[in-house]
């Protein structure tokens, strides 16, 4: 039990008249030999006596345990530290019983201590008018930070009970079993990302583990594909149609190692100038066999697919329909070219009338079609292009053979021509 001291203005008036009455009254080695206890006695039995007297606030403060200290802005000092070895059995019920709760109550299970304001003389006084037992009532002051807080009002218990139901706490309205005052705190609303922080404390302290496979299998794979998105699909292969038969579509670990190694270092500056678009965590494919299997196949069907280079497109189009590795579902269904204009032009084979030295066109301005293999694609729902700036408009800043004179015809970045007052209408009406 501990004992709040007077407010300091009124400690120090008294102190004064007590040193001018008798200065060498401190300084006695008796006075300097007392301990906390022998204080902690005096100071009881002076509360006691002015409680004799009529003095309510003495009534209050000798009945009633106090163990927060309180704020230096009050003008009161906490001088009585807490008695050691408060090892009863009821204790030991109390601490339990909240074990107990945490294992059911999220709120509970993630705060280390109850936040409990603390409340006014009035509120947590004991009145042993009102108890029968008054005699064996004993008075308790809980400081244990991992079961009870410090600002806790007083309880009241039997000696002689055990069981939790028998504790009970002194409220504004009476007194209440200490199993239904602990479910009636007012906790903080776990919401948002305190919701989730709470959630995962609460299953550190129970030691349990979120039944993931319990969830309904369209719930699941909708994670899934948010685990693994986005989707760089690669072939494991040389793009060569003899090897075709023995190739393997595999998920890409992100947009620089799914290129080619031999264009890997030229596409590089492309690369950083994409928007972000994050990496898959295709670790969730090791965790067992049957999250596996689950994670393919919402990884396969539903997902867009993030393609770099216009060599891709047309070996995943006939790879799916040649191979037997190929994952047997509508995977290519959704896809998103993140192409440079020189690879646009060159996978649709577009003639931009750009000529080389003797008048030849550029080898990878051939009017092969690759975009035909995408009208042929039964499974594909949507495609997406990306465009990228003006300025970059055919490879030019790109390609060392370039001149620089031809490079300043084409529209800057700053200009409004549009892109389709660069292509020819024909193209554009076949592929419209």
């Amino acid at each position: 039990m501990s004992i709040f001291e007077r407010p300091r203005d009124t400690l120090e008036a008294s102190d004064t008249a007590e040193a001018n009455d008798t200065p060498e009254a401190n300084d006695t080695p008796e006075a300097n030999d007392k301990s906390h206890s022998d204080i902690l006695k005096d100071e009881i039995a002076r509360l006691k006596k002015l409680a004799d007297e009529g003095d309510r606030d003495a009534f209050l403060r000798l009945y009633t345990t106090k163990v927060a200290q309180p704020s230096y802005s009050s003008g009161a000092l906490y001088r009585f530290p807490l008695p050691t070895g408060q090892y009863h059995p009821e204790l030991v019920s109390i601490f339990l019983f909240i074990q107990e709760l945490r294992k059911s109550h999220v709120s509970l299970a993630c705060t280390r201590y109850f936040d409990v304001v603390p409340t006014p003389a009035e509120t947590a006084s004991l009145s042993p008018e009102e108890l029968e037992w008054v005699e064996n009532a004993t008075l308790y002051s809980f400081d244990d930070a991992s079961g009870i807080p410090r600002t806790l009002p007083v309880s009241i218990m039997h000696n002689d009970s055990s069981r939790v139901e028998d504790i009970y706490v002194k409220t504004l309205d009476g007194w209440t079993p200490m199993c239904q005052w602990l479910l009636t705190l007012p906790l903080p609303r776990l919401t948002g990302n305190a919701g989730i922080i709470a959630q995962q404390k609460a299953w550190e302290v129970n030691k349990h583990t979120f039944p993931f496979m319990e969830l309904p299998k369209e719930l699941r794979a909708m994670i899934f594909r948010e685990a693994l998105s986005p989707i760089y699909p690669r072939v494991k292969c040389s793009p060569k149609p003899t090897r075709w038969p023995r190739g393997r579509i595999v998920f890409g670990i992100g947009p620089h190692l799914t290129l080619p190694k031999r264009t890997r270092s030229s596409k590089e500056q492309w690369l950083r100038s994409l928007p972000p678009k994050g990496m898959p965590n295709l670790a969730i494919l090791s965790l067992n066999q049957k999250m596996h299997q689950e994670a393919l196949q919402a990884g396969w069907v539903g997902t867009r697919k993030f393609l770099f280079d216009h060599k891709e497109l047309p070996v995943l189009l006939r790879l799916r329909s040649r191979s037997p590795l190929v994952p047997q579902c509508n995977w290519l269904s959704h896809i998103e070219l993140n192409l440079s204009f020189r690879q646009l032009f060159y996978l649709f084979g577009i003639d931009t009338g750009k000529r080389g030295e003797h008048g030849k066109p550029f080898p990878y301005f051939r009017k092969l079609d690759r975009g035909k293999l995408i009208k042929k694609s039964e499974n594909l729902v949507d495609i997406r292009i990306r465009f990228d700036r003006y300025d970059k408009c055919f490879g030019l800043d790109a390609d060392r053979h370039a001149d620089r004179d031809e490079a300043r015809k084409f529209p800057s970045k700053t200009s409004k021509v549009s892109f389709t007052e660069m292509l020819p209408w024909s193209h554009l009406r076949r592929y419209a």
